[in-house]
Parts: C-alpha cells; structure tokens; sequence
C-alpha cells in the first residue's frame, strides 16, 4: 500500500501519533536544555567533560525529530517506524542518563515517556516489551559506569545503592507500562467509537439528501440565520436558479417574507420551506 493509502487513515491512527511524537521530540529537547540551565544556576551544573555530550545529545534529537516529520509521507509500515523512533528514543534518554551522572541523573524519568510511545504504538505487550527494553537500557548504562567501560561524571554510587536505584525505576517503568497501555486501549476505543458516529452522520447526510432530491415539492432548508443551506432540484426549477449560486446566501433573496411564514421548530433545527 502507497504513501497516500497509509495518509488515508491517519486520522485516529498511530501516523497522527507519529506526528505527536516528532512535537513532543523537539518540546522535550528544549525543556532539558531549560531544565540544565536551571540546574547550572542552582549550583548543580553539568561537569564541564560532559556538556559537550549533552549538547550533542540534545541536537541528535532535534535532527531525529526533523526526520520523523519529513518522513512521515514516505510512511509504509507504520509500527516498524514507531519501533525505530522508539529505539531511537531510548538510546538519547540513556545518552542523556549517562552524560549527567547515571544513577544519580534527574533525567532517568524520561524513560518513563519512551514506554507511554510504547503503549501508544503497541499496545500492552509492547509497552511492556520498551518497559524492560528502558530497564535493560537502564541497567546497561549504569554497569558500564560501575565497570568503567564509560566514564562517570559523578561521585561512584555503591554498588548496593545502585542495584536499588535500578530497581526502582524498573519497577516504576513496569507499572508506567501497564497504566499507559490501558489508556491507550481508551484512547483506541475512543477513536473508533468517533469514527463510527461519522460513518453514521455522513450517511444518514447521504439519505437526507436523497430523500429531499427526490420529493417532487420544492424544499429548500437554511440555517438559523436565514442562510440558505440546501435546495432540491424541484425548488431550483421552480426559483429558476441553481443551488451553487444560493448557498450561503439569505432566503429573502429568493422568497421574499418567507421567515414570517415560517414556524419556530425545536432549538437548533434547520428552518425548511416548502414550495
């Protein structure tokens, strides 16, 4: 299926979401670049060997971001997309994790947002699948700290502390998990229970256009203003004018003192005049 087949159906689907992704990216990027400002004016600042780290950290997600949204038309298997922004995603927040002191980072929350992208594209299973995916990843940067395959930019933690600290935010990325991946089912039902009702609507529009095409009196209905907002082809032979040069415009135009006629109906009904 073509680009244009998958754009067909971005309204409610995980395309929109992808949109919401490559946003959220970029809004992300400068609330850290606040948020470590802040932290320098605090008097906890970045150790000066990892600021360039950060930085570049914070520019591949902006030009990650950039890409999500150029990319979005070119779309073919939208999950495969999501898994990779995904992945993406949880390499930046570990690149983040590692540059502003590890276990004792105020960024390690930021997994928590890669699993709600997780329940957002796929469901329970794979909000759960990222949640330990975003542990592993977790885990992975603190034990290459602790064994000093990367450098450390921070007082060491003792190992014990540290075995806390991972469980923890593993613990509370399992549960993220599972309340993300129940709202996103809501959101899911939402989004077909809105799409239904428009089938509907634009059906029963279907049905009471044709109903009225096919009366052999003139009906022409307007708006609460007065506007004209529809005509049958009996009212356009009968008025000698098409319905494409009346719409919008005042009935008064066509059957002058016909709003005094007509009976007040039930609050927010349609006037419609018979001819």
């Amino acid at each position: 299926m073509g680009s244009k087949g998958v754009l067909a159906r971005a309204e409610g689907s995980p395309v929109r979401r992808l949109a919401w992704l490559a946003a959220a990216r970029l809004a992300r990027a400068r609330a850290i670049l606040a948020a470590v400002s802040s932290l320098e004016m605090a008097g906890r600042s970045v150790p000066p060997e990892a600021k360039g780290g950060v930085y570049a950290t914070l520019a591949f997600a902006c030009l990650v971001s950039a890409g999500t949204a150029l990319s979005l038309r070119r779309v073919r298997s939208v999950r495969r997309f999501g898994a990779v922004q995904v992945l993406l995603d949880l390499a930046t927040v570990s690149a983040l994790v590692h540059f502003t002191g590890g276990a004792d980072s105020v960024f390690i929350s930021l997994y928590v947002l890669v699993v709600v992208y997780g329940a957002l594209f796929f469901e329970r299973r794979g909000a759960l699948g990222v949640a330990g995916l975003a542990a592993a990843c977790f885990g992975a940067v603190l034990a290459a700290q602790r064994l000093g395959w990367i450098a450390t930019y921070d007082a060491e933690v003792p190992l014990p502390l540290l075995a806390t600290v991972w469980g923890v935010h593993g613990g509370a990325l399992l549960v993220s998990a599972f309340l993300a991946s129940f709202l996103s089912g809501e959101l899911r039902m939402a989004d077909q229970a809105l799409d239904r009702s428009r089938r509907d609507l634009h059906r029963l529009q279907r049905l009471h256009a044709r109903t009225v095409e096919s009366l052999l009196s003139g009906v022409l209905t307007t708006d609460q203003a007065g506007r004209i907002t529809s005509m049958n082809p009996e009212a356009e032979r009968m008025t000698g004018r098409r319905a494409s040069e009346l719409l919008g415009h005042a009935v008064e135009r066509v059957l002058p003192g016909v709003l005094e006629l007509l009976q007040p109906g039930e609050p927010g009904a349609r006037p419609r005049a018979r001819m």
